[in-house]
């Protein structure tokens, strides 16, 4: 399988490229890249082949894609046209996303691959007959990226924002699909904490995984778990602690420390204010 790298492609020092792309047979492998891809189809017919499924597409429609989708276009018509998008998720300024949009914005990137330690994150997302909202900035954009005048760089960055705008707000008025919603990123960041219980859960850390400030984190967590990101963690170790305490021989002193405490009247505190005993009580309970 081919991967692409941005570096190749453009401009020394640029965090973005903007290309026009013609079919021509044999000339789109299936691939992955390590950027974000936009891209707007112009004209003709084909088909959009994301592992192993393939979608159609049309004039009109736009797919955008996470780093390590693997994917490929096919045409059916000769006239098969598309304007490319690719760039890094730096290449936003920050001053251009703030608590309120962040979410919004990163969650359309597709940046399903919140963790740097995950494998492969294949999804996408599609905007159907999206004609009239895309054609005209699209080639704008490529306009700017061609001819290099003063203030090219800003204005692409505005473009941008405009575009992640505007395909959330469609998604959005459309109802998002779940797998891009909230529940994808509330259960990946689940899926991480539950892995790692034993680490050092630090919510700036967890926070910066899923590009989002920790204060938009802590709300936007709270709202989709009903419960505060601290709290969420402590109920989840106190809870494996009963597991072991239950399954094994392990001392209380261990189990503390597999769950991720290294401070007895912590742990002791927290066990009893969830449980409403003591870890030695809990344990004598069972038998």
């Amino acid at each position: 399988m081919y991967r692409y790298f941005l570096k190749d492609f453009s401009r020394e020092g640029e965090k973005v490229m903007i290309e026009r792309s013609v079919w021509i047979e044999g000339c789109l492998p299936l691939h992955g890249h390590d950027f974000l891809e936009i891209f707007y189809i112009e004209k003709g017919k084909g088909f959009h082949i994301l592992n192993n499924t393939r979608t159609p597409v049309c004039e009109g429609d736009l797919i955008f894609l996470s780093y390590h989708s693997v994917h490929t276009l096919e045409a059916v018509t000769e006239d098969f046209t598309w304007i490319n998008l690719s760039f890094y998720p730096e290449f936003i300024d920050k001053s251009l996303i703030n608590e309120f949009n962040s979410n919004e914005i990163i969650r359309l990137s597709v940046f399903k691959s919140m963790f740097e330690d995950n494998t492969v994150a294949d999804s996408s997302i599609m905007v159907k007959d999206a004609k009239d909202e895309f054609a005209l900035i699209f080639r704008q954009m490529e306009d700017e990226y061609r001819e290099k005048k003063y203030g090219y760089v800003q204005i692409l960055k505005y473009d941008l924002l405009i575009v992640l705008t505007k395909i959330f707000r469609d998604m959005k008025d459309g109802g998002l699909p779940g797998e891009f919603g909230n529940s994808s990123i509330i259960s990946s960041v689940i899926e991480e904490l539950e892995n790692n219980l034993s680490g050092d859960l630090d919510l700036n850390a967890i926070a910066r995984k899923a590009y989002m400030s920790p204060k938009y984190f802590s709300r936007f967590f709270k709202q989709s778990v009903g419960v505060t990101f601290m709290e969420f963690v402590h109920k989840q170790r106190i809870n494996r602690a009963c597991e072991l305490l239950e399954k094994t021989d392990m001392s209380v002193s261990d189990i503390m420390q597999s769950v991720g405490y290294s401070d007895g009247k912590s742990f002791y505190r927290l066990f009893k204010k969830y449980k409403g005993v003591t870890p030695g009580s809990y344990r004598k309970n069972l038998k």
